[in-house]
């Protein structure tokens, strides 16, 4: 029986062409809330950026891909942030090549970077939030740093977390940058605070995502469920694979479980 649910964000519940999430989506989850389902999300958004999207009243939710956990009403539960050392050396690195690449870092003041270039545009305009704030790079290490997003290559990628943030793990859901995170924490981590929150058992649970970073979560849970748009990676490792974000593929998905009804057009549970 599932009692709980975990929904990624981008490419999911949000189209990337729409900067709120559609109503037959929030429909649908407020039938799963009423039933006594318990429904989450878990993005690699920081909080404000989710709550930019939605003011649904979720459950909970795992914000920066598992680093920052925040009850319903807004409360932070826990916060996990990269190792200093790992931002250390990665200053280090980079004022050494100040060409390498630029980046974007989610702290409890707001999101900064340290340049604004084309990639960082792109990736902002894709998910509709406002540009970050530009800081010298040397502010990168005078706030805890919650997550951090790199516009490198898969090459720059693997030489930046075997060689320079030993600590932390990589993730991508776009070809153009890949999120950065303590490699202690990722959405599986989230998902399981919350499942010793709330006493539910990880047999009682389900989640959907689309990309790299929802690989774990997909895995962790019972009822891994892959978007149709999502990666092949994700896909391969996903229990159910859905119709696309563009196609209702939660909605589809929920339905195919048997979590949701369709009577006289109406969604029902």
């Amino acid at each position: 029986m599932v009692k709980a649910i975990f929904f990624d964000v981008d490419g999911t519940l949000l189209r990337f062409n729409e900067e709120t999430i559609p109503d037959s989506i929030l429909d649908s989850l407020r039938c799963l809330k009423n039933s006594g389902i318990k429904v989450f999300v878990a993005s690699g958004r920081s909080y404000a950026q989710i709550k930019r999207v939605t003011d649904f009243p979720f459950d909970g939710f795992v914000a920066s891909n598992g680093a920052v956990g925040i009850d319903a009403g807004g409360k932070v539960l826990y916060k996990s942030s990269i190792p200093y050392i790992d931002l250390f050396n990665l200053v280090q690195y980079l004022e050494s090549r100040p060409s390498a690449f630029c980046v974007s870092y989610m702290t409890e003041e707001g999101v900064f970077a340290n340049d604004i270039n084309e990639l960082l545009k792109h990736h902002y305009s894709l998910i509709h939030i406002p540009l970050p704030e530009k800081r010298p790079l040397l502010e990168l290490l005078r706030s805890k740093v919650f997550q951090l997003t790199a516009y490198i290559t898969p090459e720059q990628e693997k030489t930046i977390i075997d060689n320079i943030m030993v600590n932390c793990v990589a993730t991508r859901w776009h070809d153009d940058f890949a999120d950065i995170n303590n490699q202690r924490y990722n959405k599986a981590t989230g998902v399981a605070f919350w499942l010793r929150y709330y006493g539910i058992g990880k047999r009682d649970t389900m989640a959907f995502g689309d990309g790299g970073n929802d690989i774990e979560m997909l895995k962790y849970v019972k009822y891994g469920v892959a978007m149709g748009n999502a990666r092949q990676e994700v896909k391969d490792i996903a229990y159910h694979v859905t119709a696309e974000v563009d196609e209702q593929g939660v909605v589809q998905a929920l339905k195919y479980f048997n979590l949701l009804q369709e009577e006289d057009g109406l969604i029902t549970l």
